[in-house]
């Protein structure tokens, strides 16, 4: 694996709240008021410029509507800049009457790269070909999806399967489980 950096661009942007003298307040869900606004994160692969910004918001139909405030205001704000011996930089927003309307936060992450993995689809159709011989049908069927992320594990660190191997898989766990005695039924 490998680490690698990325940017991440957060926007507070408040204007409402701004008008009606009240103090912002980060929003968690539908709560309603002048004072309420939703922060947006937008991630870069290197540090993001202004140009970079305004494109990405060019091509997202929703930033246009959302942010149309936010880029009338832009060209009078200073941008948030970073170098390699900080983690992040912000600067506030101003509005043409000197009101504080937002902030722009940029800080720098780090991710790990990995691999990564391709789990199979442990289906219905599949509970159903390696229960449906038990006497405890349902409570093996409940018992393979109790368990359902501890199989697709087992099954994806082979690195390549076939769906005869998922059935095994599932087998296999249902002898653990105590539902069938070495492929037998119980």
């Amino acid at each position: 694996m490998t680490k690698t950096s990325y940017w991440r661009l957060t926007i507070h942007f408040w204007p409402r709240a701004a008008e009606a003298g009240l103090q912002p307040a980060v929003s968690h869900g539908f709560e309603s008021g002048e004072q309420f606004y939703r922060p947006r994160d937008i991630d870069f692969e290197h540090p993001p410029s202004r140009e970079e910004f305004v494109e990405v918001v060019n091509r997202v139909p929703w930033m246009q509507a959302a942010w149309h405030r936010l880029l009338l205001i832009l060209p009078q704000n200073l941008w948030p800049m970073i170098d390699n011996l900080h983690k992040a930089a912000t600067v506030d927003l101003k509005d043409e009457e000197g009101r504080c309307v937002g902030r722009l936060d940029v800080w720098r992450e780090e991710r790990w790269m990995n691999q990564g993995y391709v789990a199979p689809c442990i289906t219905t159709e599949a509970c159903r070909a390696v229960t449906r011989h038990l006497r405890r049908r349902t409570e093996a069927a409940e018992y393979l999806d109790a368990n359902r992320c501890a199989l697709m594990e087992r099954i994806a660190k082979r690195g390549h399967w076939t769906e005869e191997m998922v059935l095994a898989e599932m087998r296999a766990m249902l002898v653990e489980g105590g539902f069938l005695k070495n492929g037998k039924r119980r």
